[in-house]
């Protein structure tokens, strides 16, 4: 402080005032410090003679408020007497002495943020659990903290992660939340992520976290996660652990007669990545066969995962299956049994060979297959005899099918082929019901015929016909009539007729003259017939149908029932049902009757209403009186 004027001032003093003081925290106080002289006799040296000087100092601890605004700002009084007594004042500058300028102390802005993101992986439920820890790296308030995951990093196959608030932070801009952070706090978040089977096989999931918080001048602050340093910025990498393995399981059959062995290998993915391109091969080191190696081949399962157009992939926990077959020689025989080991083989993610060698019971084992072949002493007499009666049921298409099991009886297991004859045609099938005679003949493995036989085969048809179509119901508008009432017809009416099917003879079926798919014998009533006609041009019908018989037995039974009060027309329902039985060509062997099929509609009558007439069909009638005799 100078004094500017040409008297002298004693008892000087300087004030802060508090209307220019922007600083959050306590308002400074000036304490002399050197400068002026005991002008006035009080013992003090706070007098100024014209020209000189006097210094004061304060100090103030600024606050984070006051770096949030970036400066502090504030203006001193200085205040003298002069020798009148009068009191000389100035407001401080902070260059000139000849302004009154505020100080304004400017307080640098550092806004920084920091983002860690840590991953861990639970394998057993397939859950990645992410931490985001988010710090205020800076020197001012950062607020409306937000932690988002980046897509454009994201390496993931399923959701992209949602990061939501956990702790920390705490409401500093008076909005209600936890979510501004002043200098040096921290603040965390956490998400959750599935992993997919996609990535399993990839064996990582790599993402960058964003966080992003505003500075005192609204300014946006970011920062790209690192996964240990605040210093750096790398995306989060988390390692998911791949079990490659595969499982095969191989499995044999041996038929005595035709001496084969099929053998059948279930390929499992037992790991957790998926495995393409699946092999299964049989290791000639392990085949004790002196035949050909056994090939497999595909046969189900699987699919294409690899795009490659083919179904040879796993997925982990599925399967696929092989089969192969193997004709085995004398010499097998002669050993008792054929020992052989298959090798499946798949590839990983990693373009890795997984194989395994096949068990014959268990994923977690390797032991080969051995198929037990029997010993038979085929030099013996054969103890074999046809069944000289046999009856058999034909399928629903009248056919079946015979094997040396159902003809056979005895040890026949040293046949290694066989031939049968029906009617004395190479056929093994029968297509018609009826009696049958067959003849077997086996053959050794040179092709020798070694023995044959017959008997008879009585072929029967059980099954019933089937209905093809059906009838819906009808709604009909009665008329009266008296030749055409229901009263004049019985409760029940029943009518059977015989029918037969289209690709057969009616002269075959002693229907001469008939023609083929219509009704042979018996009529319809005629007011039945009148009554019943459903508005077509015939009554309306079902159709059956027999896979082995030619001719059916149609019979049609109705049922009417009507309102006893009004029998003439009102509300009349008659429920028409068709029962269908085969004309058995054969009779079955026990003499049992053929069964029946049914199928019913119902025809339901109803009076007429205006609705119902047609106009152009009613006579106009005119009523009029008579006036006098004159006029009639």
């Amino acid at each position: 402080m100078t004094n500017t004027g040409f008297v002298s001032l004693d008892d000087i003093t300087v004030t802060e005032q508090p209307i220019d003081f922007t600083g959050t925290g306590t308002l400074p106080a000036p304490t002399y410090v050197s400068g002026g002289t005991d002008l006035d006799g009080d013992g003090d040296a706070l007098d100024l003679a014209v020209d000189s000087s006097m210094v004061f100092s304060a100090t103030y601890v600024v606050t984070q408020l006051d770096i949030d605004a970036g400066g502090v700002t504030n203006q001193a009084l200085a205040t003298g007497t002069d020798p009148n007594n009068l009191s000389v004042s100035d407001e401080s500058d902070n260059d000139s002495p000849l302004e009154d300028d505020p100080t304004v102390t400017p307080l640098p802005q550092m806004p920084g943020i920091a983002l860690i993101k840590t991953s861990s992986y639970d394998a057993l439920t397939g859950v990645i659990t992410y931490t985001y820890t988010a710090t205020n790296t800076g020197n001012v308030t950062l607020d409306d903290i937000t932690v988002t995951e980046q897509t454009i990093d994201f390496t993931g196959t399923g959701t992209l992660p949602v990061p939501t608030y956990v702790s920390g932070g705490a409401d500093l801009d008076g909005e209600g939340d936890a979510l501004d952070l002043a200098p040096g706090a921290g603040m965390v978040f956490s998400a959750t992520y599935t992993v997919t089977q996609a990535d399993l096989d990839a064996g990582r999931v790599t993402n960058q976290a964003l966080v992003t918080g505003t500075d005192p001048n609204d300014l946006p602050v970011t920062d790209e996660s690192d996964d240990d340093n605040n210093m750096e910025d790398e995306p989060t990498e988390t390692p998911i652990q791949q079990t490659p393995d595969l499982g095969l399981i191989k499995t044999s059959s041996y038929n005595a007669v035709t001496r084969v062995i099929t053998y059948t290998y279930t390929v499992t993915n037992t790991g957790n990545v998926t495995l393409d391109d699946i092999t299964v091969t049989e290791q000639a080191i392990d085949f004790t066969g002196t035949g050909t190696l056994p090939v497999p081949t595909y046969v189900s399962g699987g699919a294409d995962l690899d795009g490659e157009g083919d179904a040879l992939d796993l997925a982990p926990g599925a399967g696929m299956v092989f089969s192969a077959t193997y004709t085995v020689t004398q010499a097998d025989i002669d050993a008792g049994s054929v020992t052989n080991q298959a090798l499946g083989t798949g590839t990983d993610p990693n373009d890795m060979l997984v194989t395994d060698e096949s068990d014959d019971d268990s994923n977690v084992e390797d032991e080969p297959t051995v198929t037990p072949l029997p010993p038979s002493d085929c030099e013996e007499p054969l103890t074999i005899a046809c069944i000289a009666d046999l009856n058999i049921t034909l399928d629903a298409d009248c056919g079946a099918v015979l094997l040396p099991s159902m003809l056979l009886t005895g040890d026949y297991l040293c046949a290694a082929d066989y031939v049968i004859q029906i009617d004395g045609l190479p056929t093994d099938e029968i297509t018609t019901c009826g009696e049958h005679t067959y003849m077997i003949t086996l053959f050794n493995t040179a092709g020798e015929a070694i023995y044959n036989c017959w008997g008879i085969v009585n072929a029967e048809d059980k099954t019933p016909p089937a209905v093809v179509t059906e009838v819906e119901d009808v709604n009909l508008l009665c008329v009266d009539l008296d030749a055409n009432t229901l009263t004049t017809l019985p409760a029940n009416i029943s009518k059977c007729y015989e029918v037969f099917s289209n690709d057969r003879s009616a002269t075959a079926s002693g229907q001469v003259g008939a023609v083929a798919g219509t009704t042979v014998a018996g009529t319809m009533a005629p007011q039945l017939r009148a009554r019943l006609l459903a508005g077509g041009l015939t009554p309306l019908l079902p159709t059956f149908t027999d896979g082995c018989t030619d001719r059916i037995r149609v019979c049609v039974n109705d049922v009417v029932a009507y309102d006893a009060e009004d029998p003439l027309c009102e509300d009349v329902i008659l429920t028409r049902t068709f029962t269908a039985t085969e004309i058995a060509v054969c009779p079955t062997a026990a003499g049992e009757a053929n069964e029946s099929v049914t199928s019913s509609f119902r025809i339901i009558f109803n009076r007429p209403t205006l609705e119902d007439l047609d106009v152009s069909a009613v006579e106009p009638v005119v009523y009029f009186e008579q006036c006098g005799v004159a006029n009639p």
